[in-house]
């Protein structure tokens, strides 16, 4: 699955902090991290994707680090929604 993602609406959904450290993140600089990586099989959908800084995101690498599993269970807050049609 590939889907537009938008990436203003994950930055609200994360609050603007970094998954992985949990600090803010500077709105003009700041990666869509893959919770499961691509190389892994994961998915390019919002459920999959999560804020994270340039340097915490390059040190994960292709990674999945157990602090990103609560992030793959349903939450409770709306998801962005898909830009693509079903």
């Amino acid at each position: 699955v590939v889907e537009k993602i938008n990436r203003a609406a994950i930055f609200a959904r994360d609050a603007g902090k970094c998954h992985l450290c949990r600090r803010n993140v500077d709105p003009s600089n700041w990666h869509l991290d893959h919770l499961v990586p691509l190389s892994k099989g994961g998915e390019h959908a919002a459920y999959n994707v999560a804020v994270s800084h340039p340097r915490c995101n390059m040190r994960k690498k292709d990674k999945r680090l157990p602090v990103q599993v609560p992030l793959l269970l349903p939450m409770s807050a709306p998801q962005p929604q898909s830009s693509h049609a079903p």
